[in-house]
């Protein structure tokens, strides 16, 4: 009897996982930017292009861990803007080229369009996240609306009769171009343009707050591990409205954008994985705790200076040493009631389980009775971990 030999089985070699080549390969990117094309002073840009190779991990292991996600090739996105962008402008002449191609108008469109690679993504975000599937197939109007807006920009962008660039600062015109150069600053272009963004806008927070409404629990905890950062960066975003030039090209909003915006993507990628995802009900009473008591030390900090200038008007010192006294003293105490009153309203389950708990320690110390406490004991665990079976073991007393 024979028998036929079984060929050897192929090596496999191992393949370095993508959440280790995509990041390398965007870091790559980002430092032969930083250091072939150059910053040029501006904070922004040198912000956004550092996390640019975050936003590649992160995206590379919500792919690896939730294969098929839509999201993940969004945040890729957003990371390659800056880098690409940087690197593209080297196509672009200091002086204006004297006999204009295509290839210098879809050059300008990558430059001077980079900021839709920010501003569509984290708008498809509303409509596709967590899932990366849009709640229903007729929410699939908002990918098409989003496509028809960067057809439109890209089409008139090639062909306006004059290709401008603003980071050298000169105009030419396109010899294929037959749509009016005052296109983009005609007021009917700007209504149209935002209102196609009010539509996003608005349809993604309506999607959002159905999604909320039909999902479970796990999918509500990742929808607020979303949403909470997003209000924080749609916060610091809306400051830039204020008055002046001295806040938004400060180095601490340059930062504090950056900061805020990289929320975004981490808290995404927490929510989408499930990684410890309960813990946004302690992050949401934490922060709420922590920013009542700041509020409240600098309000008795200030109201005592105040009082203490008008009763020592010459000692500046003596009055920031009593003020500061003071603001310590009144928040130390009021900040356990602060915490006990954010607990019961913002992180309920702790503030349940911490009286439960506290019930039962109440009932041992009247109660002697082994049947009884452990029939309690069985309610309490019951009550507050809520597991599949309860058994209590106890010994037996020595002979």
């Amino acid at each position: 009897m024979t028998t036929a030999a079984v060929p050897p089985r192929p090596v496999r070699h191992p393949r370095v996982p993508w959440v280790v080549v995509a990041p390398a390969v965007v870091g790559g990117l980002a430092l032969t930017v930083g250091l072939v094309v150059g910053i040029e002073d501006d904070f922004f840009i040198t912000v956004m292009l550092w996390l640019s190779p975050l936003f590649a991990f992160l995206a590379a292991l919500i792919a690896t861990r939730v294969p098929g996600n839509s999201i993940a090739w969004l945040l890729l996105a957003v990371g390659l803007t800056v880098p690409v962008a940087a690197l593209v402008s080297l196509a672009i002449p200091a002086e204006p080229p004297t006999d204009p191609s295509i290839l210098l108008g879809l050059a300008l469109l990558a430059v001077e369009g980079s900021w839709m690679g920010f501003i569509f993504p984290i708008l498809l975000v509303l409509f596709l996240f967590p899932t990366g599937t849009f709640l229903t197939p007729r929410w699939r109007w908002a990918g098409r609306l989003v496509a028809v807006m960067l057809v439109t920009f890209a089409f008139l962008s090639l062909f306006v009769t004059e290709w401008q660039s603003t980071i050298h600062g000169w105009a030419v015109a396109n010899p294929s171009g037959f749509i009016p150069v005052g296109v983009f600053d005609s007021s009917a272009f700007a209504v149209v343009w935002s209102a196609g963004l009010v539509v996003l806008a608005v349809g993604g927070l309506v999607a959002i707050v159905l999604r909320y409404r039909r999902s479970s629990a796990v999918g509500r905890a990742q929808i607020r591990w979303f949403v909470v950062p997003a209000v924080v960066f749609a916060a610091f975003y809306a400051s830039a409205a204020i008055p002046g030039d001295t806040w938004v090209g400060t180095t601490f909003f340059s930062v504090g954008f950056g900061i805020t915006f990289l929320s975004l993507p981490v808290a995404m990628t927490i929510a989408i994985t499930r990684y410890r995802l309960f813990e946004i009900d302690r992050i949401v009473s934490r922060t709420i705790l922590y920013v009542l008591v700041l509020g409240l030390m600098v309000g008795v900090y200030v109201a005592a200076l105040l009082a203490l200038g008008l009763v020592f008007p010459a000692d500046g010192d003596l009055q920031v040493a009593v003020a500061t006294l003071a603001a310590v003293a009144v928040s130390v105490p009021f900040g356990r009631r602060l915490r006990r009153w954010v607990d019961k309203r913002f992180f309920r389950s702790r503030f349940d389980a911490a009286a439960v708990v506290s019930g039962f320690a109440a009932f041992l110390r009247e109660t002697i009775d082994t049947e009884s406490v452990t029939g309690q004991a069985r309610a309490v665990v019951d009550e507050v971990f809520a597991p599949e079976s309860v058994s209590v073991w106890l010994a037996e007393e020595p002979a």
